[in-house]
């Protein structure tokens, strides 16, 4: 008070009567008479609720834009979705001053559950135990983040223990501290919610509305940072597809005479054939990476970039042919643009097939004088015309329309109506909208349909049309063409069958190797073990199953090499009707006995080239196949034919790759069970593509068929009908010769050795040792070595006691061929053998010296035979 100061300066909440709730400001002076005595004191009492609370709001919301406007930072910066959820949740936490956050995504699980990605703050360990689902129909799943993903909309809870919506939850929220909190959608860019942003504070009603849109543009902004994060991650996995089969797409391309590209979403080069590089007179590698804008003139480049983009949005194949110019001279060119996709049917690119077509173009120019010539020239390029006089309503088509279409000119009704009975019926409303929009809109058409034969055969086309109309509009008369593509897009098929082919292949092949080695291992050990045991007792039985499984295995190896083409094909000269029929007769008891099993053969022993091991695996996969269609079916039976077959011109036309062969082993297995539906046939032949129920197929049998029916430069073709079943026919090239090789006996013994010393080398330490201790048991001396630099060093100790040595081909340091070269630098004499559990590692290694291979596992009876061999062969 001798300060003359106030007394007092204080907040105060109190409540009044009416329940309402205030925070006031009290501030006391002194008031003080003329002798400098207190008189009085005065108070001044200010009520500052609401600017109480809008200094809170302002700290909240500055706060939030600072978190948001960190989040942001983080998303520029982002390069794992991982990382970038746990960041923003750690953010929401420090900076927004929330108590806890985390992400969950949907599962589309059968139980529709919410599973936590991310979160940050106290009590994480409450997430971590948590239960959460986005059905509707469990308790679990009607809380907020079940109903955010469902609905897409953000729900706040004010009180975590007043709402109805945290039943399964709140004591655990509770005993956290948990007592309001918001849920947010995260959304992809269709809209799609694909999880939810949870946010819990500490006080009951803690976040305001103007909070709730800051929290929701940044929930967001999270979300289009994880699709954008997924989009990138997706063009990577794209790209490391489309190179893992860059080399066999180059072989195929470059075998064809059609200029044929392949470009990336943004229309930058991602391959070539050689044709379309040496038009432009540049190397295929060279134009990786370019557009058109580097190659073209810019409106040519602008015309190219357009039509992709047209192809990309509408997912639809499209035809064009335009002027090009070069060296001063002009040229047409045909041009057929398709999509291309990835596994989930999702556009990555684009596949151009190019032709020139200048001279098709000028013959029809010249043929309007020459009818004789139209036709002929619309043969050749399988183009015919066509005319619809709109006043009488006849139609006129050309021969070659007639060729196209399969119809007798006496047979057609001449109409627009018979036309669109003569297309598929899928197709009619496709076309008929067309035409009617090309007459309304006084515009031509350009359209690719079907055009469904008599034998079920479909056939594609490129139809173009335009019309006259009189000097008031009405239209007098539409012309058109209707050109034959049918080849072409098999040529697009082919390409895409080859790149599934690519993939399982390097699947396989980056796994035989390993794999086989350990079969080796244990195939070893497995021959050891039985010499322990008595072979009448039942462990030498179980042992000798175990070894037959083993092989088994390895030869299934084999077989997934083949189809993908990857593996070495042992084929020779044989008869396949002795040989069928004693594989049907071992195979027979396959077959359930209310299945009627009829099999018919020719006289002829039908003379071919083929790989027994294969063959056997083609016809069990076939009459398993024809076995499984059966299942419930009354009268069940199936039907085996092996018959002599000379190709006629309907056969050429389906398949011109045997244009040259002059007669086949056809051999057919049908049988009458449930059928194959038509949208299945195109796929029949896919890697893992099977219709059987989870459990009961793998979808490689017939994979596997087709592989091998390739690999024996052979032809099969499949018809099916839905509930009457299906026939599967294998073409294989006779022979022109009489030399036959008849299957030899597999159960060979086991032949010992006379005490030689072998040099043994091989990384995988199992393998070596195990195999080291089988050839100690047949009578070698064993020098083992675990690399190449060790394997050389012991030769050059022991060349004069060393009378062969066993060298794996792939070893660290130095290789087993070149192991083998310094051998035969220091004893050119010297007798060798390569081991491989892959053998194309021979063809990667490049390597042509003539050394036998061993193939892994080892079959020890072979080994022991090739082992005296080349041991009792005369040095030359």
């Amino acid at each position: 008070m001798a300060t003359r100061q106030p007394v007092f300066d204080i907040q105060h909440t109190i409540a009044w009567p009416n329940g309402r709730r205030v925070l006031l400001s009290i501030n006391g002076s002194p008031i003080f008479d003329t002798q400098g005595e207190i008189e009085a004191v005065a108070f001044a009492i200010e009520d500052i609720t609401e600017r109480k609370q809008a200094e809170i709001k302002l700290h909240h919301l500055n706060r939030e834009l600072r978190a948001l406007s960190n989040c942001n930072q983080a998303l520029m910066k982002a390069s794992d979705e991982q990382e970038l959820l746990n960041e923003i949740c750690s953010i929401i936490c420090e900076q927004a001053g929330y108590l806890l956050a985390w992400v969950g995504y949907a599962m589309n699980d059968d139980a529709k559950s919410i599973k936590p990605v991310a979160w940050a703050g106290a009590g994480s360990d409450y997430i971590a135990n948590v239960k959460l689902s986005w059905s509707e129909d469990v308790e679990h799943g009607r809380g907020p983040a079940g109903m955010v993903i469902r609905s897409g909309e953000s729900i706040y809870v004010e009180d975590f223990k007043d709402s109805a919506l945290m039943t399964p939850w709140r004591h655990g929220a509770l005993e956290h501290g948990y007592h309001s909190g918001i849920a947010l959608p995260l959304k992809n860019a269709n809209g799609q919610p694909f999880g939810a942003l949870l946010i819990y504070s500490g006080e009951k009603n803690a976040i305001n509305p103007d909070e709730i849109r800051l929290l929701e543009e940044l929930a967001g902004d999270m979300a289009y940072g994880i699709t954008n994060l997924r989009s990138r991650a997706e063009i990577n996995r794209a790209t490391e597809a489309l190179a893992t089969s860059e080399h066999l797409q180059h072989l195929l391309l470059d075998t064809l005479t059609q200029q044929v590209v392949y470009k990336d979403l943004d229309s930058h080069y991602i391959a070539c054939n050689r044709t379309f590089a040496g038009g432009l007179g540049m190397a295929p590698e060279e134009l990786i990476g370019k557009s058109d804008f580097e190659i073209y003139p810019h409106e040519l480049a602008e015309r190219y970039r357009a039509d992709d983009l047209a192809v990309m949005k509408s997912g639809e194949t499209i035809q064009i042919e335009e002027p090009y110019e070069a060296g001063g001279q002009k040229f047409w060119i045909n041009t057929v643009k398709t999509p291309m996709r990835d596994a989930t049917g999702k556009v990555t690119g684009v596949l151009g097939i190019f032709w020139d077509v200048t001279k098709q173009r000028r013959a029809v120019q010249e043929l309007e004088q020459s009818r004789g010539s139209l036709a002929e020239a619309q043969r050749l390029a399988k183009l015919g015309s066509w005319e619809l006089n709109l006043v009488t309503g006849k139609l006129t088509w050309s021969d070659e329309v007639y060729e196209i279409f399969e119809i007798d000119k006496m047979e057609f009704g001449a109409s627009y109506e018979a036309f669109l009975n003569a297309i598929h019926p899928e197709d009619h409303e496709k076309v008929n909208l067309a035409y009617s929009n090309s007459l309304k809109n006084r515009e031509p058409y350009d359209i690719v349909h079907r055009l469904l034969m008599k034998d079920g055969r479909i056939k594609y086309v490129n139809e173009r049309c335009e019309t006259d109309f009189d000097e008031s509009g009405k239209p007098l008369r539409s012309t058109g063409t209707v050109q034959d593509i049918t080849e072409m897009r098999e040529v697009e098929e082919q390409l895409r069958q080859a790149q599934k082919m690519e993939a399982v292949g390097t699947l396989v092949g980056g796994i035989a190797h390993d794999f086989n080695n350990k079969l080796a291992a244990i195939t070893g050990n497995l021959y050891l073990a039985q010499h322990g045991v008595d072979p009448r007792s039942e462990i030498a039985a179980r042992l000798q199953s175990v070894e037959a499984l083993s092989f088994e295995a390895a030869n299934m190896v084999k077989q997934l090499l083949t189809f993908a083409r990857k593996g070495k094909v042992e084929q020779k000269p044989m008869a396949l009707v002795p040989f069928i029929k004693e594989t049907a007769k071992l195979n027979s008891v396959a077959i359930p006995e209310n299945i009627h099993l009829s099999m018919s053969y020719c006289e002829n022993p039908l003379l071919i080239t083929g790989d027994i091991t294969q063959l056997q695996q083609l016809f069990l996969n076939l009459l398993t196949n024809a076995r499984d269609a059966l299942e419930g079916v009354d009268q069940a039976r199936i039907d085996l034919s092996l018959q002599h077959y000379e190709p006629d011109s309907d056969f050429i036309e389906r398949h011109p790759e045997a244009a040259n062969v002059i007669a086949f082993a056809c051999m057919r297995i049908s049988d009458n069970g449930h059928g194959i539906a038509p949208e299945h046939l195109e796929q029949l032949f896919d890697p893992f593509f099977t219709t059987k129920e989870v459990g009961k197929g793998t979808g490689l049998g017939l994979a596997m068929v087709y592989g091998i029916v390739q690999s024996h430069h052979g032809v099969i073709e499949v018809e099916s009908t839905p509930e009457q079943g299906s026939c599967f026919s294998i073409y294989l090239p006779l022979r022109s010769d009489t030399t036959t090789v008849l299957p030899t006996d597999q159960q060979q013994e086991v032949v010992n050795g006379d005490g030689e010393t072998i040099l043994l080398a091989d990384d995988d330490e199992n393998v070596l040792q195990t195999f080291a201790d089988v050839l100690t048991s047949i009578n070698y001396r064993v020098l083992t070595a675990n690399e190449g630099h060790t394997a050389l060093e012991i030769y050059r100790q022991h060349r004069d006691e060393i009378h062969l040595a066993i060298l794996d081909i792939i070893m660290p340091k130095l290789t087993g061929p070149e192991v083998a070269q310094q051998i035969r630098e220091i004893a050119p004499e010297a007798k060798l053998f390569f081991a491989t559990g892959y053998d194309k590692e021979l063809d990667h290694l490049g390597i042509t010296d003539n050394i036998e291979v061993l193939d892994k596992p080892y079959n020890l009876a072979k080994v022991s035979r090739s082992i005296r061999q080349i041991l009792e062969r005369q040095s030359s």
